[in-house]
């Protein structure tokens, strides 16, 4: 087991505990109570930015490989898990109503995920010849 092994599992580990479960799972009120929420929260948006952030840097390296012909086999199982978890979400919490044009991008995002997962070599191939 290397440092960088270990590094990932605690990552992972502590995120689906202490995040992953309590915003998939934890009433609203939970949530909000356990966030400090009562006042304008700022650092729970940047939060939130900062992970965004995090999801853009995995699919920049997974464009780099894409350009180099290598199938980002990772990035595709993330994507696929975020885009169509995401529209699932927007879709049981009623917020796929408000936000139509946001729940048919994930929508639209996730179908093409599901594609590659499913036609790894399809999804590598030009696109224009």
């Amino acid at each position: 087991m290397t440092y960088l092994t270990l590094l990932l599992a605690a990552k992972i580990m502590v995120t689906l505990a202490t995040v992953i479960v309590p915003f998939l799972l934890f009433k609203t009120e939970t949530l909000d109570r356990l966030a400090g929420f009562g006042r304008p929260n700022e650092a729970f948006y940047r939060l939130y930015g900062m992970a965004i952030l995090a999801l853009v840097v995995a699919y920049s390296g997974g464009l780099l490989q894409t350009l180099s012909g290598e199938y980002p086999a990772q990035i595709v199982a993330m994507g696929l898990a975020s885009n169509v978890g995401a529209v699932c979400l927007m879709i049981w919490t009623g917020y796929a109503r408000v936000q139509k044009a946001l729940a048919a991008f994930f929508g639209l995002i996730g179908i093409g995920f599901l594609w590659a997962a499913l036609r790894p070599i399809s999804a590598m191939l030009p696109v224009w010849s």
